[in-house]
């Protein structure tokens, strides 16, 4: 498909063409490339019309409040419409732009070290994308300056100008997040007599631009409260398209699942996604798959089938009370999402409704994009407290917050005052208004709140 046609199908099937927001989320994603993968594949960042300054590390709990928006530049911010453009940062401290392909020396972040440790001057002569390149594999990333303390720190251990973080691009993801993280490849973003406006992911696992209207596979995110999970699919170019069936193969480490089931002899070929759901009497590993099929007579129609796996209303015991759980029983088509949550009106401390969940269930629900989000809205409005916990806690000495699925996720609906904007000490956990925006707000871990669990 072309990547219009690509965007409307992930749209209409999962959740959206594929928001990269981190090498590990990168890493998940070439993790589904069969072996002999030699193409490319549509992800869904296209060339927007307004260019804006960003910092290459793109973790959005390393900034609190208008930490993203510190500059220091030398003069008047320069215009981010100027093609190629980042960010230098010269002995005094003040910071100028300049083309991105100058070689010069850079400023690496190293997350791991201590204090002004964290600052490495690397002092090789690189372009921009090289030392970003440099700096990703050997410590994090080019520095991102969050403040005046910490642009004069990063200014004592440089004594020429280098590199920082901050570049200027026009790209925009199919989904509205804000991911500012890109891999492009070698001379890379190009645009070629100006008709090169998408981007794909190559088999050299790297980005490259392309023009929209050409044929390719594509990735979609599926929504899974896990992770990023790809889908490659293409439309099968003949109704008689013959599959060759494999064994599948699960890996559950650290609930990674990568599930090859079928290969294509032709150009047809679709990654399947595994989701682990845990109950009280084991793990149970659920393969949810897409079966698509051309309609006879006509090669461009695809019906497509969900196996949803479907979970009944329940009521459980404790050892000392009873604890009830709702669930909703929509039509089997209507959500992928749905049948996999569970409100239980029981208030429990943060802690105690943690232990409940993967006691009984899974985990407490990660909310990982919007369409989580209004399945978490459509449980919490049957909640019986004003707010039900999530499974999102601040850690007090690393100042940011997590999902207790170590999911990695760009999405975030925090009310104003709350999350990474608001109060930051120890003992805060995440929950959701029940009402109004259904929002998130950070209170005390002992209040005694509703829960939603992932089954």
């Amino acid at each position: 498909m072309n990547w219009t046609e690509a965007q409307t199908h992930c749209r209409q099937t999962y959740i959206d063409l594929a928001t990269v927001c981190s090498k590990h989320d990168m890493d998940k994603l070439t993790a589904a490339f069969p072996s002999d993968f030699t193409e490319v594949a549509w992800i869904g960042l296209e060339r927007g019309l307004q260019w804006r300054w960003q910092w290459s590390f793109s973790d959005k709990d390393f900034y609190v409040d208008s930490d993203v928006d510190f500059r220091n530049w030398r003069s008047k911010p320069p215009n981010p419409a100027a093609v190629d453009r980042c960010a230098v940062l010269e002995p005094n401290g003040k910071w100028i732009d300049d083309s991105c392909s100058t070689q010069r020396h850079f400023v690496c972040f190293n997350e791991s070290a201590v204090g002004d440790l964290k600052y490495v001057l690397i002092k090789e002569n690189k372009s921009w994308r090289e030392a970003q390149r440099v700096c990703r594999e050997r410590h994090v990333d080019l520095v991102s300056v969050r403040s005046n303390a910490e642009n004069n720190a990063i200014k004592a251990v440089v004594k020429s100008q280098a590199w920082i973080g901050l570049f200027s691009d026009p790209w925009v993801w199919s989904d509205h997040s804000n991911s500012s993280f890109r891999f492009w490849g070698p001379d890379q973003p190009d645009n070629v007599n100006n008709v090169q406006d998408c981007v794909a992911v190559t088999h050299s696992r790297v980005w490259n631009v392309l023009r929209c209207n050409t044929s390719r596979r594509f990735f979609c995110y599926s929504g899974d409260i896990n992770y990023l999970s790809p889908f490659m699919s293409n439309l099968p170019t003949d109704m008689d398209a013959q599959f060759a069936s494999t064994t599948p193969s699960i890996t559950t480490d650290s609930a990674d699942f990568t599930v090859p089931v079928h290969s294509s002899q032709t150009a047809y070929t679709h990654t399947y996604h595994a989701g682990q759901t845990q109950h009280s009497n084991g793990v149970h590993v659920l393969l949810q798959t897409v079966t698509e099929d051309t309609a006879h007579g006509s090669s461009d129609q695809v019906t497509t089938s969900h196996a949803i796996h479907t979970v009944t209303s329940e009521e459980e015991t404790t050892a000392h009370t009873p604890v009830h759980q709702t669930t909703d029983d929509p039509a089997p088509t209507s959500s992928l999402f749905t049948d996999t949550l569970i409100l239980v009106r029981e208030n429990m401390s943060w802690i105690e409704a943690l232990t409940y969940c993967r006691a009984h269930h899974t985990d407490l629900v990660s909310v990982t994009d919007p369409r989580v989000q209004q399945e978490v809205a459509q449980k919490v409005a049957n909640a019986s407290t004003p707010h039900a916990w999530l499974g999102l806690r601040y850690t007090c000495k690393f100042s940011f917050w997590f999902w207790t699925s170590s999911a990695s996720v760009c999405y975030q609906n925090w009310a104003p005052g709350h999350g990474p904007g608001g109060q930051r000490q120890c003992g805060l956990a995440g929950a959701i208004e029940a009402s109004r925006g259904n929002q998130w707000v950070s209170l005390s871990e002992t209040y005694r709140l509703n829960f939603i669990c992932r089954l």
